[in-house]
């Protein structure tokens, strides 16, 4: 039945040209034989076998075939020819430990590479950051100047109300743009950067700023304007009392 069986598919492989069901029904044939102690015929579908794997070039299924036909010398004592595949296995065993070995290596050399690769992406990122850090905090820190030179300046009789609420406009807008750079990180992680609620989170945040810049810029103002008047009246009472 198992015989029969092979021979068909051993039929139709060769009418349809299917290459390797021929080389695995032969093989299989010739290991059928073997059993059954029918050397001739195993030793035929074995070279049959090898021909074949030779001419496509498919090395895989000779280890078998090779196997094979060391096991028909050796059970029929001719030591020469079992030798002679036996060596040819063996050969055929050390070649493709050796392109194991080198696909292992360059599988190797290919995951180091991506390594590297991704630890320079790793170090760009957090070279990056770094650089936006610093960006940030000297960003704050022209803030912080910004608004110690107004407090100074408005406690002097130089002081200016045009040129106070000017730069203290311009504080304000920076203080809150600042507040959006900071956040904007954080919205897109949010949004997974969808531009339509990308939008609709700045148009809230809008909403929010703007009448908070409006109040707080009022609210600066009335300080600063205090401060002047008092600076001023000071330097007058100073004055005065220097004519005294």
């Amino acid at each position: 039945m198992g015989l029969t069986y092979l021979n068909e598919c051993l039929n139709y492989s060769r009418e349809q040209k299917i290459i390797p069901t021929q080389i695995t029904s032969l093989a299989k044939m010739s290991q059928f034989e073997l059993e059954q102690q029918h050397y001739a015929l195993a030793k035929s579908y074995a070279l049959q076998s090898i021909a074949i794997s030779n001419h496509q070039m498919q090395k895989s299924s000779l280890l078998e075939d090779y196997h094979i036909l060391a096991d028909i010398y050796i059970k029929e004592n001719k030591k020469d020819s079992f030798l002679y595949y036996q060596q040819l296995k063996s050969q055929l065993e050390q070649s493709f430990e050796a392109e194991s070995f080198v696909n292992n290596l360059q599988q190797h050399k290919i995951n180091q590479f991506l390594i590297e690769q991704e630890q320079v992406a790793k170090n760009q990122k957090a070279a990056l950051a770094y650089k936006q850090k610093i960006q940030y905090s000297l960003i704050l820190l022209i803030i912080i100047c910004l608004l110690a030179f107004i407090m100074i300046f408005s406690s002097t009789f130089l002081a200016n109300m045009k040129v106070i609420s000017f730069m203290s406009t311009l504080i304000i807008l920076s203080s809150f743009e600042f507040i959006s750079l900071l956040f904007h990180p954080i919205l897109e992680e949010i949004t997974h950067h969808s531009p339509w609620q990308m939008l609709m989170m700045l148009s809230l945040m809008a909403i929010i700023f703007i009448p908070a810049k409006q109040k707080l810029e009022v609210y600066m103002n009335k300080i600063f304007e205090a401060r002047i008047r008092s600076a001023k009246l000071k330097y007058a009472q100073k004055y005065m009392n220097e004519i005294n």
